[in-house]
């Protein structure tokens, strides 16, 4: 049993623990750490130089409040509780005491690229046609992502700790990690700021950028961003463009049932436009998980039933199928096989 512990992490962060240890059969533990009023910046400035945040991240100033409780069974990690709280009330009250973020405003971003280095520039702004708001994008596009890809979007800090405990479950059960739990603000982080690999160290960067984004930035800006850099085919980045090469139309025009078709296919785009476009219309697979996504969107209210019903009696036909017959719906030739719909870690 341990009662009031007492640590430093990295010579700036104090952590209060208690936790407990009971042999079994089976073996069973308890633990909660707790750290209050950190200083954000100075935790970011004891981080090793292999830790460093890029020059161009957000490093607001100000505290934040965190606590982490898990308890269960010591070797089934699948039967594990989890409870977790990061308020960042403090941090963003002073962020917003400082006045002026950059990524508020205009900016160029390189996307970055899987065989390394970065993409072409992409205007984040008004001054790109390719950019859309996020206030000009029908809600059902916007519920249709947040929904595939992040359900607690508007609710968490950055973080979702149910969702990550469920990643780690399943991975203990499959004895792979099948997908990574990263919310949109994390997505955003990698892609701004960090590259693709997959490490241990850049998981740490990330979550620390994800938090100067949650504490700088409006959740709708934070979205607006992520639609706007998201990768939705080969060098295909943002939904204005993804709208034009899957649907040959603007992205403020897409129905509820392409909407969801796109957001199925943000978790491997380039992968899944070479299995599905030359097919001109999904498979069979890949339309029932769009329609397990409307049902989804309408249960949490972002569809009326009418509306409901009118996308699942819609069929999706891509630009593909319309380029090849000349303007006819009639879906083009069928490709190879697709892939079954799933989510690879992130």
């Amino acid at each position: 049993v341990l009662r009031d512990g007492v640590a430093t992490l990295l010579r700036a962060v104090v952590l209060s623990a208690s936790g407990e240890l009971a042999a079994g059969p089976p073996a069973t533990f308890a633990m909660a750490v707790e750290a209050r009023r950190v200083d954000w910046q100075a935790a970011l400035a004891a981080l090793p130089s292999a830790l460093s945040l890029p020059p161009q991240a957000p490093r607001p100033g100000g505290t934040l409040d965190a606590r982490l409780a898990l308890a269960g069974p010591l070797l089934s990690p699948t039967d594990w509780t989890v409870s977790a709280t990061l308020d960042l009330s403090a941090l963003r009250a002073a962020a917003r005491r400082g006045g002026h973020t950059a990524l508020a405003e205009p900016f160029v971003h390189r996307p970055p690229l899987d065989e390394g280095g970065r993409g072409p520039e992409l205007a984040i702004g008004p001054q790109s046609p390719d950019f859309v708001p996020v206030a000009e994008l029908p809600e059902h596009v916007v519920r249709a992502v947040t929904t595939s890809e992040d359900a607690g979007f508007f609710a968490h800090p950055g973080f979702d700790f149910d969702e990550l405990l469920d990643a780690v479950a399943q991975g203990a059960r499959r004895g792979r990690l099948v997908r990574g739990g990263s919310t949109i603000s994390q997505q955003v982080a990698k892609n701004l700021f960090l590259g693709p690999e997959r490490t241990f160290a850049r998981k740490v960067r990330e979550a620390a950028i994800t938090i100067g984004l949650e504490a700088t930035l409006p959740k709708r800006r934070i979205l607006e961003i992520y639609l706007n850099v998201a990768e939705w085919g080969p060098g295909l980045w943002g939904i204005g463009p993804a709208a034009r090469l899957w649907f040959g139309k603007d992205a403020r025009a897409l129905t509820p049932k392409e909407a969801a078709f796109l957001a199925s296919v943000i978790p491997s785009p380039v992968r899944y436009h070479g299995a599905l476009f030359p097919r001109g219309a999904p498979t069979e697979a890949w339309d029932a998980r769009v329609r397990d996504l409307l049902f989804t969107m309408a249960e949490q209210g972002a569809l009326t039933q009418e509306q409901l019903f009118e996308a699942l009696a819609q069929p999706v036909v891509f630009a593909s199928a319309l380029t090849a017959a000349g303007g006819s719906e009639e879906p083009g030739p069928a490709g190879e096989p697709a892939p079954e719909p799933g989510a690879p870690a992130r």
